[in-house]
This record gives C-alpha cells, structure tokens and sequence, in this order.
C-alpha cells in the first residue's frame, strides 16, 4: 500500500517519487531520507539534546532544542555570537546524545554553516519562538546542516543500530 507524505510515497519505510521527462517515467528513491528522518523524529521527540564541541582540548557540552529536516539535510540553530558557534568553526566535528523512555541516540559528525535565508526561514518557521532572539535576515543567526553522520541508537534491551548519512 501507497501512502502520500509531502508530495513523496511511503512503502514500507523507502521514500519514493515518480517523475516523468521526455514520455519516461522515472522512479526516484530516496533511502537517506528514511535514515535521516529516524534521527529527524527520535530528536524531536526528545526535545532536549546535547550538543558536545571542542574548545582547545577542553570538550563542550549543552542542551539544544532546535532540529529541522530541510532539503533533506539535519539543520541545528545557534548565534554565530556564542561560543558554541566559534567552537564549531574552530573544529567543526560535533556528538550529540539524547535520550528518551529508555533508549538514546548518539550522532557523530561534522557541521556546517549554512547562511543562505531558505534554511534560516524554514528554521525559524519550525520554532516561531526563537523569533525573538533570531531572525532570518540578521548577521548572527547561523544555521548548520549535519555533514558525514553516524548515528548509533542503543538500549540495554536492544542491540545497538548504526546508520549513517
């Protein structure tokens, strides 16, 4: 069975659409999609995570809330003003861990600035309360897209589940 979600078809957890060029019907499919929105869900769910940066040799740990699934990449947003910003532009390799009714995920990677206004907009549309502190159109407000990622859900109950993307 078919199901339509956001203009794309959804069976048995492979993403898909159908496009037609030149009288060829062509069959995309879009499996990093699935990956991503896994950790995408799981995050959001959580609500709280925390974000791990390097500052020297000193390592930086903080919750942050905002995750956001936009042209199919995992976006985060900070103020380039904070430190956590100047840490990732120092070393832009990033962990972060979050947890949820007995299970927790780990995500491991790069990340990168991404200062067009389409992902600042969308960013700040997905949580209209950071309005207040950011905007679309200003200097500081800095969005970062997840680069070379691994996530690695656990529990003591399961065996662990490592996706990349």
């Amino acid at each position: 069975m078919l199901k339509l979600v956001k203009n794309m078809f959804v069976q048995y957890d492979i993403y898909f659409t159908i496009e037609q060029k030149n009288g060829i019907i062509i069959l995309l499919i879009f499996k990093e999609v699935i990956i991503m929105n896994e950790v995408y869900e799981f995050l959001k769910k959580c609500e709280t995570y925390y974000l791990a940066t390097v500052e020297g040799d000193q390592p930086r740990v903080r919750p942050f809330g905002s995750i956001d699934m936009f042209e199919d990449k995992l976006h985060i947003l900070t103020g380039k003003v904070k430190d956590v910003s100047k840490q990732i532009q120092q070393n832009p390799k990033f962990e972060i861990c979050a947890c949820d009714n007995g299970k927790w995920l780990r995500v491991s990677g790069e990340l990168v600035r991404d200062d067009r206004y389409e992902p600042k907009a969308h960013m700040l549309e997905t949580y209209p309360a950071l309005k207040a502190m950011y905007s679309a159109d200003d200097d500081n407000t800095e969005v970062l897209y997840f680069r070379n990622a691994t996530a690695v859900f656990s529990s003591f109950t399961e065996a662990p589940k490592t996706i990349k993307f």
